[in-house]
Protein backbone atom coordinates (compact mmCIF):
# COMPACT_ATOMS: atom_id res chain seq x y z
CA UNK A 1 0.00 0.00 0.00
CA UNK A 2 1.85 3.18 -0.97
CA UNK A 3 2.16 5.91 1.63
CA UNK A 4 0.10 9.14 1.59
CA UNK A 5 2.18 12.56 0.12
CA UNK A 6 2.01 15.00 2.12
CA UNK A 7 -0.54 17.02 0.23
CA UNK A 8 -2.85 13.90 -0.05
CA UNK A 9 -2.75 13.94 3.67
CA UNK A 10 -3.37 17.46 4.43
CA UNK A 11 -5.97 17.85 1.61
CA UNK A 12 -7.91 14.38 3.42
CA UNK A 13 -7.44 16.57 6.69
CA UNK A 14 -8.64 19.74 5.22
CA UNK A 15 -11.85 17.26 3.32
CA UNK A 16 -12.51 15.74 6.76
CA UNK A 17 -12.30 19.10 9.00
CA UNK A 18 -13.46 22.08 6.91
CA UNK A 19 -10.84 24.66 8.04
CA UNK A 20 -7.23 24.33 9.10
CA UNK A 21 -4.98 26.57 10.98
CA UNK A 22 -1.32 26.68 9.60
CA UNK A 23 0.47 25.79 12.85
CA UNK A 24 -1.78 22.52 12.75
CA UNK A 25 0.70 21.48 10.22
CA UNK A 26 3.53 20.80 12.41
CA UNK A 27 1.30 18.03 14.83
CA UNK A 28 1.04 16.63 11.13
CA UNK A 29 4.87 17.16 10.15
CA UNK A 30 3.86 18.91 6.80
CA UNK A 31 5.98 21.88 6.09
CA UNK A 32 4.23 25.30 5.75
CA UNK A 33 4.90 25.72 1.87
CA UNK A 34 2.64 22.91 1.36
CA UNK A 35 -0.11 25.33 1.95
CA UNK A 36 0.80 28.19 -0.20
CA UNK A 37 1.58 25.66 -3.24
CA UNK A 38 -1.66 24.34 -2.40
CA UNK A 39 -3.47 27.68 -2.48
CA UNK A 40 -1.61 29.37 -5.41
CA UNK A 41 -2.68 26.25 -7.51
CA UNK A 42 -6.53 26.42 -6.30
CA UNK A 43 -7.00 23.30 -4.32
CA UNK A 44 -7.46 25.32 -1.32
CA UNK A 45 -8.06 28.64 -0.10
CA UNK A 46 -7.19 30.88 2.10
CA UNK A 47 -9.57 32.37 3.97
CA UNK A 48 -7.30 34.89 6.50
CA UNK A 49 -4.17 35.23 7.63
CA UNK A 50 -2.83 31.28 9.15
CA UNK A 51 -6.92 30.27 8.13
CA UNK A 52 -7.07 28.09 4.99
CA UNK A 53 -10.27 25.56 4.03
CA UNK A 54 -11.25 23.90 1.12
CA UNK A 55 -12.55 26.36 -2.26
CA UNK A 56 -16.15 24.30 -2.00
CA UNK A 57 -16.36 24.28 1.74
CA UNK A 58 -19.99 25.58 2.04
CA UNK A 59 -19.91 29.12 4.69
CA UNK A 60 -22.48 29.06 7.21
CA UNK A 61 -23.11 31.86 9.10
CA UNK A 62 -21.06 31.09 12.07
CA UNK A 63 -17.84 30.19 9.52
CA UNK A 64 -16.55 33.87 10.08
CA UNK A 65 -16.83 33.98 13.94
CA UNK A 66 -15.08 29.92 13.60
CA UNK A 67 -12.37 31.47 11.16
CA UNK A 68 -11.95 34.65 14.00
CA UNK A 69 -11.37 32.10 17.04
CA UNK A 70 -8.24 30.19 14.66
CA UNK A 71 -6.59 33.33 14.00
CA UNK A 72 -2.86 33.38 15.66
Amino acid sequence: MPVPSQTERLLKFIRDHGVIRARDLAAMHVPRVVLQRLAKRGQIARRSRGVYASPDHEATRHTDLAEVSMRP
